[in-house]
């Protein structure tokens, strides 16, 4: 977890136990579908570069 300390105030170690939930700032446009396409914040990428996600409305919070 490279950016652990910058997403989470949790103390994440090499010991902790994966997965984790982390909760993260993004930006998304429109959340009343069934899915939701998400612009992480402050740099945060995901896997292989990408700065967008696709994830389930009912996963997003305000939903």
């Amino acid at each position: 977890m490279e950016k652990a300390p910058v997403l989470s105030p949790q103390n994440i170690t090499a010991d902790v136990a994966f997965p984790i939930e982390l909760w993260i700032e993004a930006a998304a446009d429109d959340i009343a579908g069934e899915e939701v396409v998400v612009m992480l914040s402050h740099g945060v990428e995901a896997m292989g570069g990408r700065i967008s996600l696709v994830l389930s409305s009912a996963d997003v919070l305000g939903s």
